[in-house]
């Protein structure tokens, strides 16, 4: 006798000489007991070979995994920050219009103290990191100032119909859709669960990735935290040499006003690099940093999940833990909606 699942959960039996009999003669009626009459016009292998024929050609996954998988990718050419472009241009904007209205503009341009201050911190910053991260600073502003936060909300959804699908047909069925994922960590995580690795050593290997890219991105911030630090000091030197030229000239009582005025245009530019430009930066960061780490632990959260094989229920209610109260009420709303949607 053969065990057989229905897609809708129902189990049957089939005794083993009846498929025999059917494979060697197609054209078969079969009569039920319960009076139901068949007939069957195709071998069985030849109905195997037909679906698994039309589902390799759809190259998709059953269900509404499809467009929740879309919903979780980046998007391409992201966007510039909002937040990081308004505060930026606001604190320019009124620093500049504080000096304006004050009077005598021109008094805050003076390229030597420019020199010393800004020159002097990126040559210190320089010298303070390897060459291979002062190439890679253009990468480390663009996470400062381009929007790539990731689709919280989809990837839920896309681990969710992960489980279903797993849930139904296995953990080898998953093999196909990790061709579809834009993340390269959720197809890595994919990928060893369907290798049939240990969930210890899953764990262990996506563990220390994420370890590892929270040292990247510290090591990003850094150059900014060094800058932040050096800016000031590099005003204050400036401002120290101002003196000293200053100083040499106090047989002209007249000049020490000015003199002591160019003295701190220095201390100035160093305060505006670092409070204006560098710690924000540094702060931004932090920021995007935590959200990129948050959304890797929830996709081991769930792939984990996904592994031992638990309710699909279950594995959507343990990865809203990871969304904030208003993201947990709109996962809640769309999956109501589509809950109607299915019903209609």
């Amino acid at each position: 006798m053969i065990e057989v699942t229905r897609l809708n959960g129902e189990v049957f039996v089939i005794n083993a000489d009846l498929i025999e009999t059917v494979e060697a003669r197609p054209d078969t009626v079969l009569f039920l007991v319960n009076g139901r009459r068949y007939v069957v016009r195709e071998s069985v292998s030849d109905v195997v070979g037909r679906v698994v024929a039309f589902r390799r050609s759809l190259n998709v996954p059953r269900g509404r995994g499809t467009d929740r998988r879309a919903r979780c990718r980046r998007k391409e050419g992201a966007a510039v920050d909002l937040a990081t472009l308004i505060g930026l241009l606001l604190a320019v904007i009124l620093v500049i219009g504080g000096i304006v209205v004050g009077g005598e503009p021109g008094a805050f341009v003076n390229f030597p103290s420019l020199l010393v201050t800004v020159g002097g911190t990126f040559g210190a910053t320089i010298m303070a990191n390897p060459m291979e991260r002062i190439r890679g600073v253009g990468k480390v502003l663009r996470r400062a100032f381009f929007a790539e936060s990731p689709d919280l909300i989809g990837l839920v959804q896309t681990l969710v119909s992960f489980a279903e699908k797993a849930r139904r047909e296995g953990l080898l069925a998953l093999e196909d859709d990790t061709s579809e994922l834009d993340d390269q960590f959720l197809r890595k995580s994919i990928q060893l669960v369907v290798d049939g690795t240990d969930p210890e050593l899953v764990k262990g290997i996506l563990d220390t990735e994420i370890g590892l890219l929270e040292d990247r991105h510290a090591a990003g911030k850094q150059m900014f935290d060094t800058m932040a630090e050096l800016a000031p000091a590099f005003g204050m030197l400036g401002t120290l040499i101002g003196l000293i030229q200053m100083l040499r000239n106090l047989s002209d009582p007249d000049a020490l006003g000015p003199g002591m005025a160019v003295a701190l245009i220095t201390t100035f530019y160093g305060s505006f690099l670092a409070n204006v430009i560098c710690i924000p930066v540094s702060r931004k960061l932090a920021v995007r940093s935590a959200e990129e780490v948050l959304s890797r632990e929830l996709m081991v959260e769930g792939v984990l999940a996904i592994q031992a094989g638990e309710n699909p229920r279950i594995v959507e209610e343990k990865l809203k833990v990871f969304l904030p109260p208003q993201l947990r009420d709109v996962l809640d709303e769309e999956k109501n909606r589509d809950g109607k949607g299915e019903e209609r």
